[in-house]
């Protein structure tokens, strides 16, 4: 499974990427030059998530939490799903927070990310709080759905979208469908994603470890 993150350390802050090092065979992709030592079994690659360094099918699984608001924008979220797609073998899952939901997630500030982007930077700035678009990008779920294709879109919490694809001729277990991840994550801290053999493959990750990109 390639997880993608956010930050500098897959797998030592954030407690579901943790989760995830300790049980399962997991491929963290990070930004910037990893800080400090991944847990025991981690495989970090630094790279870019709009253009990831691995071949075609190279992964079951590609998944993300609340990265793909931090990549660039909709061009940015665009190039991270398709080249989600090209290296999964199975299926891919990204989580994000919802634009419509009325405390921005990043900041705790109530409805000032619903002003005019162009403006954001600057009326967050006033309450000592930076959020340039280039580093925070929140969708609802009608924008996101513009950008996924032939992504499912769906709401996993009032504050929570997700975006899923399956390969054709994917095997979908009941229990990996996108509207039961959120459940399952909030009780586990992680989400099994039983492939054909029946073999625990993958888990959602967490990328709020950093707000880069």
């Amino acid at each position: 499974m390639l997880g993608i993150s956010a930050g500098q350390r897959y797998g030592v802050e954030n407690v579901i990427e943790r989760a995830l090092v300790e049980r399962y065979d997991v491929t963290g992709l990070v930004y910037e030059e990893p800080d400090g030592h991944p847990l025991p079994g981690a495989t970090v690659v630094r790279g870019d998530a709009r253009g990831l360094p691995f071949a075609d099918r190279s992964f079951d699984y590609v998944v993300s939490n609340a990265v793909i608001e931090h990549v660039g924008g909709r061009e940015g979220a665009r190039e991270l799903l398709e080249e989600s797609r090209r290296v999964a073998r199975v299926a891919t899952f990204h989580t994000t927070p919802d634009r419509a939901f009325p405390v921005e997630t990043h900041t705790l500030v109530p409805c000032l990310h619903w002003v005019p982007r162009r403006w954001q930077e600057q009326v967050f700035a006033r309450v000592g709080k930076q959020f340039p678009t280039e580093r925070y990008w929140l969708f609802t779920r009608r924008e996101l759905r513009g950008l996924a294709g032939n992504h499912l879109v769906e709401r996993l919490t009032s504050m929570t979208l997700v975006t899923s694809w399956w390969r054709d001729g994917a095997a979908r277990p009941a229990a990996a469908t996108a509207t039961g991840i959120g459940a399952d994550a909030s009780r586990a801290g992680a989400i099994d994603l039983t492939a054909v053999d029946g073999a625990p493959r993958a888990h959602v990750g967490n990328g709020h470890s950093a707000h880069r990109r």
